[in-house]
């Protein structure tokens, strides 16, 4: 189990590394095909739409061949599709890559969390937060390396295909030690979950308010801290960092506490604990105290995806790759609402009542975890 365990960490790594590499260096995109708002925001919502289908479509594929062999070959694809990403030469062509970028990247999200799920379950102690420490690790290394790369002016084509190439051979190396002993599902295509939705009505309702929260401290984070409480850009900037090095942090010492107290009270601490950053945010008079609170919220927040994930495995044994993909759907709904609900809060009302709708729906968090936990 340990040489499993560790390919699919990198395999984690690689992905988060990938993801990061793509959203960190949206304003060249936007620079290049000469995209205005509304058409970056269309483009942006093109990719979790499409990763939506990529989910289902990789269950039906996996009840056929296994998710193994699914994962091997979606993972790498991802990687790949980013060098390309850096190539195309129109909109639409960038349009039709994206779109195989999405269906890739749902593939790997299903598979890589349905084989962690059944790896957990085979070491009969929690992992799953190791697995998501290192997606987020990932992502910390793909944006600070984009960083260094906007910096020094450095091509896409270069940044993204040195990245792509470093990732796709991890994922590669990586696929081919993964033993299908850990396969989670069964291979029957024509199989029927019955009451599959209901059975993971709450799981998918915690993870869709989970992404909601990260889309909306994600993509308004920084404009809050900028201006609401007055920070200059190059704090304004540090936002998400603390947000994703806080999210690493919890996710670093998730599993001891899970192992130690379960994880319905790991989930219900993480959702106060958010909720506690969460109203620091609102009620932050200077840019330091929305800094902690974002960072508190990031910290909060981090266990709640593994243990979802878990739950959802747990609820369908008999096909949790059915459960996993489902939930994955609610992941992409809250990237894709999340943006647009704090934007129209704000412009009705204010940037700081935004962020207060947010602190609601982590209180839903809360509510959800006695059904995360073991």
């Amino acid at each position: 189990m340990g040489a499993s365990r560790h390919a699919l960490l990198v395999v984690f790594l690689a992905q988060g590394a990938c993801f990061a590499t793509l959203v960190s260096r949206i304003p060249a995109l936007r620079d290049r095909y000469a995209l205005g708002d509304l058409g970056l925001g269309l483009v942006l919502a093109l990719v979790p739409l499409i990763a939506g289908i990529g989910s289902l479509a990789a269950d039906r594929v996996a009840r056929r061949r296994g998710v193994v062999p699914v994962l091997r070959v979606a993972t790498p694809t991802v990687c790949v599709v980013l060098a390309v990403v850096a190539v195309v030469g129109s909109l639409p062509a960038l349009v039709a890559v994206l779109a195989v970028f999405g269906l890739a990247l749902g593939a790997a999200d299903v598979t890589i969390n349905a084989y962690g799920v059944a790896v957990q379950r085979a070491g009969g102690r929690p992992i799953m937060s190791a697995f998501h420490a290192a997606y987020s690790l990932g992502g910390i290394l793909g944006s600070v390396t984009a960083a260094t790369a906007a910096a020094r002016h450095l091509p896409l084509t270069a940044h993204f295909g040195a990245v792509a190439a470093a990732a796709s051979l991890a994922c590669a190396v990586a696929g081919r030690r993964l033993s299908p002993a850990f396969e989670p599902t069964r291979r029957d295509p024509e199989a029927v979950v019955p009451r599959l939705w209901r059975r993971i009505t709450v799981v998918g309702a915690a993870m869709t308010a989970l992404f909601l929260t990260d889309s909306a401290v994600s993509n308004w984070g920084a404009g809050y801290l900028r201006d609401v409480l007055g920070a200059p850009d190059h704090v304004a900037a540090l936002v998400y960092g603390g947000y994703a090095a806080a999210t690493l942090l919890g996710r670093t010492v998730g599993d001891v506490a899970v192992d130690r107290f379960g994880g319905a009270r790991v989930a219900g601490a993480g959702g106060v604990l958010a909720a506690a950053g969460m109203s620091m945010v609102v009620t932050a008079a200077t840019p330091a105290t929305g800094l902690a609170g974002f960072a508190v919220v990031g910290c909060g927040l981090s266990v709640i995806a593994p243990l979802a994930f878990t739950a959802a495995g747990r609820a369908v044994p008999e096909l949790p790759t059915a459960a996993v993909a489902r939930v994955n759907l609610c992941v992409y709904a809250g990237f894709v609402l999340g943006a647009p609900l704090v934007g129209m809060v704000a412009s009705l009302a204010s940037p700081r009542a935004a962020f207060a709708v947010t602190l609601v729906i982590i209180l839903g968090v809360i509510a959800a975890a006695p059904k995360l936990g073991r």
